[in-house]
């Protein structure tokens, strides 16, 4: 296929309409190319100076500036199967690699490829099923900006209310391109009615994108993104990029959506790749699988792996194709546009969603609230135990659940995490050396309040724990010790991170939408919240820790999950992948394991279903938690995240 494409490139010959095209979008992302940190835009001129001279270091990289047929030409002669290089990395070359790299002592071997197979590449003619790309439809023309309304809204407002559901929108007057983002989330009590609809709406998603490659290419080209995601709630679907052709994606995208049937032969490989990926998360570093079971623990509904993998066998592509089709039988949507949009066509945006879902004659519902988390007892001391046959490591997580969530609560928790995140690693990591993996953070789940400390070690996930309270019990009378200027430092410190302006329409945009999301819609949560920083006292703080994370604690509510390594200490253990620590906050999902580690998950047995747990001496009195229903029963629920503005007035248009 390769060569046929080759093939058909150089008869063809060079083709000016593609490479005009091509110079149109470089002088597009060149013109209007987003703000970025001056560290990482420094660092790339650096390496940029190494290969062009000085006058052409800002646009070298990015313009196209003279048509060459004559070299593209030249370049085509060269792409031909007696040029070829293949490099292939397997293990099952292990015992016939002769060489070794000299630096960094790589086992490898040469070997020429065949003449016969040289010979069939030569002779591949050229194939009917490969052409060249037609013209791009979504190159932006236009890119006038927006004059700013006499009265400029500054955080985000309803404009629009119907019976499917609200779209919110702010015009950008700050960044000044010609950009927009827009966010629709379909909300749906299908996608997770049970784990066998969770399984189909996952594999929906998958199949879906995996269809849609082909459409969305030229729109990516052009500078254009798409994002569509399934959570508990149902499907967030969002385009971003120029505003001229937004609106065309968005178009191509819902009507494909909801009219998509998948193809057979794709639905049998993703669905296995899909339970692989299951299976596999037995095999994920212990971190991984605390965080899971966070989820799993507290959160009001949450499915396990088991159960999803029981499901998913049952789940053919005909029952797949018989259910598909209520994801959009019963819908509430919530929308949010944001950039160089009007308000007019930002209602557009949401008729296109809305005459989308009616043509396969969805029904609006009324709003879905977000699930609810655990609310712990005061004095509570839990411990959840899994053990890991993979891993030589433990993994400890600590949860202190603290408040629901209140500007004051949240600034003390930040602060304390602002003031104790380096001496946490410094004391549990560098000193102790318990492990590489240790870190803690705010949690902030279904607006209730915690702090969590992760520590992933070779030692005992008891002794761990008590290390942890041990660094809890050192951090008050270090916190106590801090003089005003220090402590003011820190103040400051957070103010600024907090207050640091987004610095792409598209980082706005997510962090306006992250709260219509949760359905809390506190916009203006980091002015809020700073004020209320900037009010806190060193004693505040000590009494927050006396009260919420020491032992003795009036509010102190503890909950560690500890995944115990069964490895024995003298097992050769295998060599993991650097473990990525962004995003291990998610509670809506969880089933994104990578397929790294897939090679590994086929060795390993699955633990039997149910709760493993067995007594665990954690230097305190834990209660073990030995059935998640009863706990969850027994232990009740935090009401849903509070609402911080008016959700039923809709602006008036000026």
């Amino acid at each position: 296929m390769v060569f046929e494409y080759l093939n058909l490139l150089r008869d063809a010959g060079p083709q000016e309409r593609i490479w005009r095209e091509e110079q149109k979008i470089q002088e597009l992302k060149f013109r209007f190319r987003d703000k970025e940190k001056p560290i990482g835009y420094a660092r790339g001129l650096a390496a940029t100076m190494q290969k062009y001279a000085i006058p052409e270091v800002l646009t070298g990289p990015v313009l196209l500036s003279e048509y060459q047929p004559e070299t593209i030409t030249d370049l085509l002669s060269h792409l031909t199967p007696d040029k070829l290089r293949i490099s292939i990395l397997s293990k099952s070359f292990k015992d016939v690699t002769m060489q070794k790299e000299p630096i960094y002592g790589i086992d490898y071997a040469l070997k020429p490829i065949p003449e016969g197979v040289i010979k069939a590449w030569s002779d591949a003619g050229q194939s009917s099923v490969v052409s060249l790309p037609p013209p791009n439809e979504f190159i932006p023309e236009h890119f006038e900006l927006l004059s700013a309304p006499e009265n400029t809204q500054r955080l985000p407002a309803l404009i629009r209310k119907t019976d499917f559901g609200r779209l919110w929108y702010l015009q950008d007057v700050v960044h000044k391109l010609p950009k927009a983002v827009a966010f629709f989330e379909l909300c749906s009590p299908t996608v997770y009615r049970d784990p066998i609809h969770a399984n189909m709406a996952h594999l929906f998603v998958e199949l879906f994108r995996d269809s849609i490659n082909e459409v969305v290419y030229m729109a990516e080209l052009s500078g254009m993104k798409y994002l569509i995601e399934q959570s508990k709630y149902g499907l967030t679907l969002s385009v971003r990029g120029y505003d001229d052709k937004l609106d065309v994606l968005l178009k191509i995208l819902m009507d494909k959506l909801v009219h998509f049937k998948p193809d057979l032969n794709r639905f049998n490989v993703l669905k296995e790749v899909y339970g692989r990926q299951l299976k596999n998360f037995f095999a994920t570093e212990p971190n991984r699988q605390s965080t899971w079971y966070f989820n799993v623990l507290m959160s009001e509904i949450c499915f396990t792996k088991e159960a999803l993998m029981e499901t998913l066998n049952d789940l053919t592509y005909e029952k797949f194709s018989a259910m598909a089709p209520d994801l959009f039988k019963d819908v509430y949507v919530e929308g949010f546009v944001f950039g160089n949009v009007s308000r007019k066509k930002a209602e557009s945006f949401l008729e296109e969603v809305e005459s989308s879902l009616r043509s396969v004659n969805a029904k609006p519902i009324a709003p879905v609230d977000r699930m609810r988390l655990v609310k712990l007892a005061e004095g509570s001391e839990l411990v959840y135990h899994r053990e890991n046959e993979v891993h030589k490591s433990s993994s400890v997580t600590t949860y202190y659940q603290c408040a629901f969530e209140n500007p004051r609560m949240n600034m003390l928790l930040e602060l304390f995490e602002q003031i104790t995140n380096e001496p946490c690693f410094d004391i549990l990591r560098t000193k102790e050396q318990l492990g590489y993996i240790v870190f803690s953070q705010v949690k902030n789940v279904s607006g209730v309040l915690g702090l969590q400390v992760l520590v992933q070690s070779h030692k005992s996930p008891e002794h761990v724990d008590e290390r942890i309270e041990s660094f809890l019990r050192e951090m008050q009378p270090f916190v106590a010790a801090l003089t005003d200027a220090e402590f003011a430092t820190h103040v400051e410190a957070l103010a600024v991170r907090r207050l640091e302006k987004p610095k792409t329409i598209a980082q706005q945009a997510t962090k306006f939408w992250n709260e219509i999301y949760v359905r809390q819609y506190n916009f203006d949560r980091d002015a809020t919240e700073v004020a209320e920083l900037r009010k806190l006292t060193k004693e505040d703080l000590n009494g927050f820790i006396t009260e919420y994370l020491l032992p003795g604690g009036k509010q102190r509510k503890k909950f560690t999950i500890h995944i115990t390594s069964t490895v024995p200490a003298d097992a050769v253990s295998r060599k993991r992948p650097s473990v990525d620590m962004e995003g291990t906050d998610s509670e809506e999902t969880g089933d994104d394991d990578s397929e790294d580690d897939i090679e590994m998950a086929q060795s390993a047995e699955l633990p039997p279903p149910g709760d493993i747990v067995s007594p665990v001496k954690t230097g305190n009195k834990c209660d073990a938690i030995r059935d998640i229903e009863h706990f969850k029963k027994k232990m009740g629920f935090h009401p849903v995240p509070p609402v911080y503005i008016d959700i039923d007035t809709v602006l008036p248009d000026q």
